[in-house]
Order: structure tokens, then sequence, then C-alpha cells
């Protein structure tokens, strides 16, 4: 019994002492592969510094800048860079917060010498750190977080952030979240309070990085949103879902944002909403669009860039197109001072031929081959409020003005007797549809090209 113990102590003994030098050499093409997937993006250049290795462990340095230009073409030729360090602990035993066993642990860290000359935290800290635990089942943990910090003028201040989530074989969670950000100018200030953000997704970070559908739900929050008596904002919900058929394989994009209530001078508005959707659309072609753009570059400033995305989108824009994409609005309404309103839209393009380019600059294209119904109601107090106001504006009077009351009713009266807008007891509505470039208005057809 003690010699089979002995055994196994051994055994243990030299899998601690071995296995460090096998998981040092996936661990090295882990970083190498993920170096080089993030230097092929778009806007992105990556490079490995330095690599200091030993038997437990590794020391990496990266390089990371963007280039500005790939989201505003005026900064093209401006970019954000930053030095990134890798400090690696090779398992089994890792003796981490996040876990005694794993195959690694790395901490990422920006220390941000530069950053200290404007702003001010915790000298032992890190700008931005990000602990990495990869367990022995190939799970990934991360922890992330950004120190409170604030402008030396105390201009900006800022409450920290700290995140957290899970990578698995075809899995992608997150949530992170920071309490306060307040900016101050000339004794005003702006307040954002309660930020959240978290993601669940069904794929893999190979999927994420192909640029096509797959299945998840994203999510932004914010408690609130104060400046100085002008903007008083709370409950704000900004979500995502995308879906893929796996069938069909087409795509579906869905956008929703959300807001208790919002005070902005005079105005106010609460309980709005408006949920967007963008439906059947093929997924191989934004597969393909994906790697047209990283073989193109979107970094290089000649007109071969263009061109090339040009030739691309014509010779498959009919794929695109071949699905009969969908553009809908399941929800637009609110509360508004004067009452209640809700819209709704959906449309889609009608089954036609691969278009040319020029043809689809050309309206006329658009409002042919467009199939579209939408709905709207509003109380009448809501409309009659929005048509004095309207007219107060032109007439440059108040809207509590007897004239702009009486035109106000005039001109709804008018709309009504004309067909444009339909009474039904205390609200007001329009249906409008079309199709083959004629529309239909509340049940009056006529062309719209």
């Amino acid at each position: 019994m003690k010699k089979l113990i002995i055994a196994l102590i051994a055994a243990l003994i030299s899998a601690c002492l071995i296995l460090p030098k096998v998981i040092a050499s996936k661990h090295q093409d882990a970083i190498t592969k993920m170096i080089d997937k993030l230097d092929s993006t778009p806007g992105y250049k990556a490079t490995l510094v330095s690599t200091q290795s030993a038997w437990f462990g590794s020391f990496n340095t990266v390089d990371i800048a963007f280039d500005l230009g790939d989201i505003d073409h005026s900064a093209r030729g401006k970019t954000i860079t930053a030095t990134l360090n890798l400090d690696t602990q090779y398992g089994p035993l890792l003796f981490s917060e996040q876990g005694l066993i794993g195959l690694y642990e790395t901490q990422v860290r920006f220390d941000g010498q530069e950053q200290r000359s404007y702003l001010e935290w915790d000298a032992t800290q890190p700008l931005y750190q990000l602990s990495v635990l990869t367990g022995l089942s190939g799970k990934t943990q991360l922890n992330d977080q950004i120190p409170p910090f604030s402008t030396l003028d105390n201009a900006l201040s800022f409450s920290g952030y700290a995140g957290e989530g899970v990578i698995g074989d075809d899995t992608f969670t997150y949530y992170a979240g920071a309490e306060q950000l307040t900016i101050t100018d000339r004794g005003e200030s702006l307040v954002a309070k309660g930020f959240t953000f978290s993601i669940d997704l069904a794929a893999s970070l190979n999927d994420i990085m192909q640029g096509g559908f797959y299945d998840g739900v994203a999510s932004t929050q914010l408690d609130s949103l104060t400046a100085a008596g002008i903007l008083d904002l709370s409950g704000l919900s900004i979500n995502m879902k995308t879906a893929l058929d796996s069938e069909t394989n087409l795509g579906y994009l869905e956008l929703g944002y959300l807001l208790d209530d919002l005070l902005f001078k005079d105005f106010t508005a609460s309980d709005l909403v408006f949920v967007s959707q963008l439906n059947n659309l093929n997924n191989d072609f934004f597969l393909n669009y994906n790697q047209a753009i990283k073989k193109t570059g979107t970094n290089n400033a000649s007109n071969d860039v263009y061109d090339n995305l040009a030739v691309f989108l014509q010779n498959n824009v009919g794929s695109l197109l071949a699905s009969q994409p969908e553009f809908n609005i399941s929800s637009f309404s609110g509360v508004l001072a004067g009452g209640n309103f809700n819209a709704n839209l959906s449309s889609k393009l009608a089954n036609t031929e691969a278009p040319t380019l020029d043809e689809m600059t050309q309206p006329g294209f658009w409002l042919y081959n467009t199939i579209a119904s939408a709905k709207v109601e509003m109380d009448a107090s809501l409309a009659h409020v929005a048509a004095e106001q309207f007219l107060a504006s032109k007439m440059r009077s108040s809207a509590n003005s007897l004239r702009v009351k009486r035109d106000a009713e005039r001109m709804i009266s008018q709309l009504i007797e004309q067909g444009l807008i339909k009474q039904q007891g205390e609200q007001y509505s329009s249906e409008f549809s079309l199709e083959k470039g004629q529309g239909n208005l509340n049940g009056n057809v006529f062309p719209v090209m």
C-alpha cells in the first residue's frame, strides 16, 4: 500500500513537472494564432514584440494598433496604440484566485504609463487588467477590470469597471458593469449611473470572428443620465438578438431600444419603445463579404479597395436579394405629453433578378420592388398637441394662442376629409401599403413613381 501511494505521488510530481512543458507549446501556439487573427482583422495591427519563456511560465509583449480611419475616413492614418504584457503561469497546478487546477492562467496588463500624464488612479494598478484561466476541459474563465480614475483637473471621474465571462467550445457569455461616470464643464455636470452590459452567444470565438450569424443575445443598460437640468433620462435599455436558421442558412437580427422616462428641456416622454428586425439575410453573403474585406484590407487608400468590393457586391448581391430580405419595425410606441402613440412597419423585397449596382442606386428600383405596409395610431389629444406645436413654430406664435388652436383644428379636419387620417372615437390612425410602385393610404391608391 505504501509503495502504491509513493508511486502515485511520484506520478503526480512527474506530471506537474512534465505537463508545463507540453502546455507551454500549446499556449504559445494559441498566442500566435490570436495575434495573427487580430492582425488580419480590418483596422487592426498586432505584433508579437518579445517572448520570455521559462519552465513554469512565459512573458509576452504585444503591440496593438487600431486605425481610426476604419470608422472615420477623415481620420485615416491616425492610430490608437497600446502595449500589452501577457504574464502566464502553466498548470496543472495554478493556485489562482479563479481556480486551483487548469492548463494555464494569463494576466494581461495595459499599464497605461503615458495616460498617467493626464489621468490619476491607484499607482499599484494597471489601467486595464484581464485574467484568463483555461481549465483542463478547455473552458476559459475571464475577469477584467479598470480601476477608478479621474483626470488631473477633475473634469472627468469614473468609478471603475469590472466584468467576468466564460468561453466554451461553442458558447461565450460575459457580464460587466460600472457604477458612475461624471463629466464636469464650467460648473455643470453630466452624470451617468448604473451601466451594465451582458452577452450570451451560442457560438465559438472563431464563429464570431468570421462575421456571419449565430444564436445570441446582448443587452446594454443605463439606470440614469442627467445633465445640469437640461436632460434627465432613466431606464435606458438597448437589446440585440441574433439567430441563424440551420435549415435555410438565413440570419435574423433584432435591435430594441427601450426608455422608461425622458426629460429634455420642455420635452417629456415615457415608456418609449423602438424594436426593429432584419430577417431572411443570406448567411453566406456576410461570411464571404467579411473574407473579401480581410483580403482587400481597409487600410489601403487606393481605389483598388473600393473597386474590388464593388466587384464582390455585383457578383454576390443576387444571393442576398434572392432570399427576399425583410426590414420590420414591430413596435414604435410611447407616451408623450399629449397622449399615446403606436406604429409598426413590415417590408420586404419582391422576388427580383440580380440587379446591377447602378440599378440599386436608382430610387425607382426600391419603390417598385419593395412590398411594405405600415400603421400609425395615436390619441386624438396627442394629434392636436402635435399640430399646435407645428403651426406655432411656423407662425412664430404660442401653441396656446386661439389662432393656433383654431388653425390646428381646421388642419386635422381637412386631413380627415381628404382621407389621410381616420378618426375612431378618441383615436386617429393611418394605414399605408406599397407594392409595384403603387401606394395605398387608407384605401386611396396613387402612384409613388
